[in-house]
């Protein structure tokens, strides 16, 4: 039996909707309130907003590196048995799980 393997190509428009859909959602829609609430103004808000969105970019820029270095399935899983163990791996999987 012959091993298959998976297409490794995705293109613009579906890696920017799945990265909308993931790391954005609709949760953006709801969120302002809270935030302009906790800062008092729309500055320090839109601050906020912004810091946010670079830290966001660096979490996504250091898993494109991990699966472009790390060519498995299994995502943040795999990556972490290769690091750390199957131990961390496992509890990061259990982690997920109940919190996704």
């Amino acid at each position: 039996m012959s091993q298959q393997q998976l297409k490794k190509e995705i293109g613009f428009f579906a890696a920017l909707t799945t990265v909308i859909g993931t790391v954005i959602g609709a949760g953006v829609f709801f969120k302002p309130t809270a935030v302009y609430g906790v800062t008092g103004t729309a500055s320090l808000g839109l601050l906020a907003w912004i810091i946010g969105g670079i830290l966001t970019i660096c979490a996504g820029l250091t898993a494109a590196e991990l699966s472009a270095a790390i060519p498995e399935t299994g995502g943040m899983m795999a990556y972490l048995k290769r690091t750390y163990g199957s131990l961390t791996a496992f509890l990061l999987g259990w982690a997920q799980t109940v919190i996704y």
